[in-house]
């Protein structure tokens, strides 16, 4: 095993003495599995954040695949992502940010030969294995099998990279419990497009106003519509004017649209379908709540971006206790749902209703809490430090 690799490894070194420009432009190379420019998952919109942020004085260089419609990975995108992958392996002295620990394995091998600088950027959920169990009951027997082996590749890539980026103190806990190095974990929390934060919270008055109920999500089924349907329809029930406004699109749709036609809610709950990320931000604005019920499983650390950015951008947030979201919300927990039954939903939304300017200012004050220690300006500039650190 150790011919074979040290014959690569010397392999490779020739296709790197014969590469033009090989060192010529050091550069930040950021690889992930995400197709982070049309994705508008939570991933894909931190992998932008972080693109963006990298200095100006830094070559960039993106390394992903594209994917078809149905979420299938492209042949020929696939071969280009990995020669891509490969080439910029072995141009050496880089910077290498990975998104999670699978994409650094490689780069970790190689580097005796090949000197590149390897950051994981792992975000508040920074080992997969960990949060798996919550999404892995419908795979089929060969990601299964793949999976079984996701573990060791994630330790192994704390033990042997320069950098792990984290978003928070408990990812820098659960990282460092698996063989990561404090000396080289940094934390760096999220931060919201200042497009997103724009607006004000409307008025409301529960005499004539209707009130407003903003959802966002994929339509799968650990996303907990079916008890939000029937708890609008609880309402419904009591007279209240209300209008549930559903953002997104996913396998489950069909069912929930069939659901609303039978308790007969066709003119209260509204589908918009799958909206841009500034979209989502300007049609927020003008809902008195939003309701994101969440799966439990998650990782202890993550911090769903839909529910921080609800938060940041002012709005009242119901959800439920998952991850790391409460502490998004510090002692303030009314709104946070014990389970996710018709009855605690419905009981959390009376709640606003009643007393709806209680609750607005509740949500204000966290969202300027939150704006203090989480911006643009304080991520770029730990960024830049860590880049700074990982030069040659």
């Amino acid at each position: 095993m150790k011919t074979i690799i040290f014959k690569l490894n010397v392999f490779l070194k020739i296709i790197r003495i014969t590469m033009k420009d090989q060192t010529s432009n050091k550069g930040v190379i950021f690889c992930t599995f995400s197709d982070y420019q049309s994705n508008t998952t939570g991933d894909a919109i931190n992998d932008r954040k972080l693109i963006k942020a990298i200095p100006m004085n830094y070559k960039k260089i993106v390394i992903y695949p594209k994917y078809s419609k149905n979420k299938k990975v492209l042949v020929k995108s696939a071969i280009k992502f990995f020669a891509s992958y490969l080439k910029e392996i072995v141009a050496s002295n880089n910077i290498f940010i990975t998104r999670g620990g699978k994409l650094a394995i490689l780069p970790i091998i190689l580097n005796k030969v090949f000197k590149n600088k390897i950051i994981l950027r792992l975000g508040c959920t920074p080992l997969m294995f960990v949060e798996r169990e919550a999404f892995l009951k419908n795979e089929n027997f060969f990601l299964k099998f793949l999976y079984y082996f996701e573990p060791n590749f994630e330790k192994f890539a704390l033990r042997h990279v320069s950098r792990c980026i984290v978003e928070n103190v408990r990812a820098k806990r659960i990282i460092l419990h698996y063989g990561a190095k404090p000396d080289n974990i940094k934390i760096i929390p999220y931060y919201i497009q200042q497009y997103f934060l724009n607006g004000k919270n409307p008025s409301f008055d529960n005499n004539k106003d209707i009130f407003k109920i903003g959802y966002t999500g994929r339509f799968q089924k650990y996303d907990f519509l079916v008890p939000v349907i029937n708890a609008i329809s609880l309402l419904k029930r009591e007279k209240n004017q209300i209008k549930l406004y559903l953002i997104g699109d996913g396998p489950n749709r069909k069912n929930i649209e069939r659901l609303v036609k039978e308790q007969g809610l066709a003119d209260d709950i509204i589908f918009l379908g799958i909206k841009s990320h500034k979209e989502v931000s300007k049609l927020i604005t003008d809902y008195h709540c939003l309701i994101l019920p969440m799966v439990n499983k998650l990782c202890p650390s993550t911090i769903s971006l839909k529910i921080l950015e609800g938060v940041m951008k002012g709005k009242i947030v119901i959800t439920t206790n998952s991850g790391n979201n409460l502490s998004l919300f510090l002692k303030n927990t009314d709104l946070i749902l014990k389970n996710t039954s018709s009855d605690d939903v419905f009981q959390k939304l009376k709640l606003v209703i009643n007393d709806y300017d209680k609750y607005r200012r509740i949500s204000e004050k966290l969202s300027e809490y939150h704006s203090n220690i989480r911006s643009k300006s304080i991520y770029e500039k730990k960024l830049e430090e860590i880049l700074s650190e990982s030069t040659y």
